[in-house]
């Protein structure tokens, strides 16, 4: 029998206020537009979101979803519906990123291909569920700004992660502006890995990367830190089917801090920080032909002299964020209120004279981004079948973009006109703010069901001024033991990047070579969309999952990136609507020694209409487009991965492999790339050697097969170069920890 409260009363005016928001408010007011575990905090009042397993404690003791996660030991279902949330959950452990072929030097994104709906980009970027971008990240619970700068260099490592939880769906009221999907990291800490450890990964392509870790603890102190070296000749991939890209070295440093400081029973005060700094060479596709002639030299004369092999052309990248939090439990509050900051510069710099004759602009393109910002969740139970949550954020970015381009002057028809280049200066400033409120409530109104429900508020002033209230519903039912049900409704709201290319910027360049042949660019908008989320888990015996669910959402102002030019700097832009469906099928088994995952993803994912960065088109695509629905440059209608292990006295036997059936590519992606799989193996092992001890061992190969897959060829909307995946390659990985007393 459930037992009624004071604090029901208030339950029918919540629910009325809800649903009479179903019909979605929202404003957006546009510029006049161009004329053409970690450990438990004492005091905690207990978990709060969901069980994941009768064998894994979790404990929640703030307000939000996915603070914590403590895994003794045991292996956490790796897909999984959470009652609390009512979204689609898929956890990723210690032990199971140890478990893929690469272990602990494995890519965040090439762990999280292994989750259904996500699938694998150029420069080792992902998309999920049929969205570009858009992906929140989250660590131990706080906020970490990200936005598209260039894709690159990742501060984010499963290095420094205990464990990795990708949340998609339908996302409660608290998680607004990147919604496609939330990647909480649960970072080590002194207590859960104390001492020093060292590693090296050495391979092919002269890859070469060793990492330093120091963790420890004190009665009120604890920390974690790490820092790694990595330089490899395949940086950023090639655009050949060559093993060996030419021009494609890559240098990078990265390091991660944790510190945390218990100040009082059932509190603790927490410091982030994390830094890459990242060098690379852009690759050349041989045997080009420039374009244009330069001074008294023709263009024959020009590939002989500099043959676009040979061209230099690099990009520096720099990206830090620092976090401080506090985070607690008393009398029933549970609290979250933290500070970030993120500083992120990418810094282009040209061949003078390749760009110039191949491309027909020499650019240096300088961009920054300084954003400063607070953030607070808090949640009290109500009773036994309500917990209240609300909180706010808020965020001020200064971004700024200091170019200077070389180009040849040319006629209304594109042709150059003379042999001597001019300089362009494109400098330009913008600030942008985010607001947003919510509230939520969890309820259950009888023992098998679970009801979230909530608001966000949110306003966004950037290039546009706009905001929207957005409600959440997500209904989880227990229907059986081993059976659990769950549907969502979700309005989300996302801005765009405050990287844009304004109008005048577009003016600058008319009557030269780097003249668009659309000169119109409306300013980037939020992007809109109603989302839809039914599925199913259901536990077959102890040791077997199987999962199926099933999405729809429909989107205005649909948002996507471009590339900008030969520099490898990307700005959105906005397609009139949108509509992606899919469904996910995901398989399970987990035993002692042995277990594996098998995930197969259909998607169908289009657009229509370009509303905004029409510069981005070629005429007669822009008028394709305009009139009808065609394949969105980023889905691929199925994708796949999987994964085994198996350990045998001692020794980890591991292989994974990721499938997709091709981006589209051609006139306004009509046409298809072929499909794809690559397979992986690794082979781990401790030993224990004399006046040396205990080290671990690890030999992995990418790419079994050596096949050739050209994962983009060069065309179609917002593709502007070709890309390879890696072929075969060989790494070993040596490591050792040291106890300090």
């Amino acid at each position: 029998m459930i037992q009624h409260s004071a604090s029901r009363g208030a339950k029918p005016a919540l629910l009325v206020l809800f649903f009479s928001l179903l019909g979605v408010v929202g404003f957006t007011t546009r510029p006049a537009r161009a004329t053409v575990a970690r450990e438990p905090l004492s005091g905690a009042v207990g978990p709060r979101r969901g069980r994941r397993s009768a064998s894994v404690k979790a404990t929640v003791p703030h307000g939000h979803h996915l603070a914590l996660i403590r895994v003794h030991g045991v292996r956490v279902p790796r897909t999984a519906i959470w009652p609390d949330i009512g979204s689609s959950v898929y956890v990723f452990t210690s032990r199971d990123i140890g478990d893929l072929p690469l272990g602990r030097n494995t890519s965040l994104q090439q762990v999280l291909i292994q989750a259904p709906g996500v699938y694998q980009e150029e420069f080792g970027t992902i998309h999920i569920r049929g969205e570009h971008a858009n992906i929140q990240y989250r660590i131990d619970g706080v906020y970490i700004p990200s936005q598209i700068i260039s894709g690159f260099g990742s501060v984010l490592s499963t290095r420094f992660a205990r464990s990795i939880i990708l949340l998609t769906g339908t996302l409660p009221a608290e998680y607004g502006y990147q919604t496609a999907g939330v990647i909480e990291i649960d970072t080590p800490n002194g207590h859960t890995n104390p001492g020093l450890h060292l590693s090296l990964l050495g391979g092919s392509h002269d890859t070469w990367s060793p990492t330093l870790t120091w963790g420890g603890a004190t009665r009120r102190w604890n920390w974690y830190l790490s820092g790694t070296y990595y330089r490899s000749a395949l940086g950023l991939g090639s655009p050949t089917a060559s093993s060996t890209p030419p021009h494609d070295t890559t240098h990078q440093g990265k390091g991660f801090a944790y510190l945390a400081w218990h100040p009082w029973r059932g509190a603790r005060l927490m410091l982030i920080n994390g830094e890459v700094r990242a060098h690379y060479q852009i690759p050349n596709p041989p045997g080009e032909i420039p374009l244009y002639a330069y001074e008294a030299q023709s263009p024959a004369e020009l590939a002989l002299t500099h043959p676009s092999q040979d061209l230099n052309e690099t990009q520096n990248e720099s990206n830090r964020f620092t976090v401080l939090a506090l985070q607690g439990a008393d009398r029933g509050w549970d609290y979250s209120l933290s500070y970030f900051n993120r500083l992120l510069v990418t810094h282009y710099r040209p061949d003078p004279i390749g760009d110039l004759v191949y491309e027909g602009v020499a650019g240096n393109i300088f961009e920054s981004s300084m954003l400063n910002g607070f953030q607070a969740d808090v949640d009290r139970r109500l009773d036994r079948e309500n917990r209240l949550g609300f909180g706010l954020f808020l965020s001020h970015e200064h971004a700024r973009d200091d170019d200077v381009s070389s180009v040849f002057p040319a006629n209304a028809s594109g042709q150059q006109t003379s042999e001597v280049p001019e300089t362009v200066i494109d400098d330009h400033n913008t600030t942008g703010w985010t607001f947003g409120l919510y509230v939520q409530d969890t309820w259950r109104p009888v023992r098998s069901v679970h009801v979230d429900y909530g608001l966000r508020a949110d306003v966004w002033d950037g290039s546009v001024r706009a905001g929207q209230i957005s409600p959440r519903l997500a209904v989880v039912w227990q229907a059986g033991p081993k059976t659990r049900i769950h549907a969502g409704y979700a309005r989300y709201f996302s801005p765009p990047s405050l990287y844009d290319i304004p109008q005048r910027s577009l003016e600058k360049f008319v009557d030269t070579t780097n003249a668009s042949p659309v000169d119109v660019n409306s300013a980037s908008l939020p992007q809109r969309s109603n989302y839809y989320d039914v599925g199913i888990l259901q536990s077959l015996g102890s040791h077997w999952n199987v999962g199926l669910d099933t999405f729809y959402q429909q989107l205005t102002d649909a948002l996507d990136v471009g590339q900008l030019g030969n520099a490898l700097v990307f700005a959105y832009f906005n397609y009139a609507e949108g509509r992606i469906a899919g469904a996910s099928l995901t398989l399970n088994y987990h035993r002692r020694r042995f277990g594996g995952n098998l995930n197969l993803t259909y998607l169908h994912s289009q657009a229509k209409g370009v509303i905004t960065g029409q510069y981005n088109f070629p005429p007669a695509e822009l008028a394709y487009v305009d009139a009808h629905y065609f394949p969105v440059d980023h889905s691929q209608p199925w994708s796949g991965s999987a994964a085994v292990h198996y350990v045998w006295r001692r020794t980890l036997f591991t292989a994974d492999l990721v499938y997709a059936s091709g981006y589209p590519t051609g006139f306004a992606n009509l046409q298809s790339l072929p499909a794809y799989a690559t397979v992986n193996l690794g082979v781990a092992r401790r030993w224990k050697l004399p006046a040396v001890g205990r080290i671990s061992t690890r030999l992995s190969v990418v790419n079994l097969f050596d096949r050739v897959y050209e994962l983009r060829n060069g065309t179609g909307l917002g593709i502007s170069a070709p890309y390879y995946l890696p072929d075969r390659s060989f790494y070993l990985v040596l490591g050792k920890t040291f106890a300090l007393n």
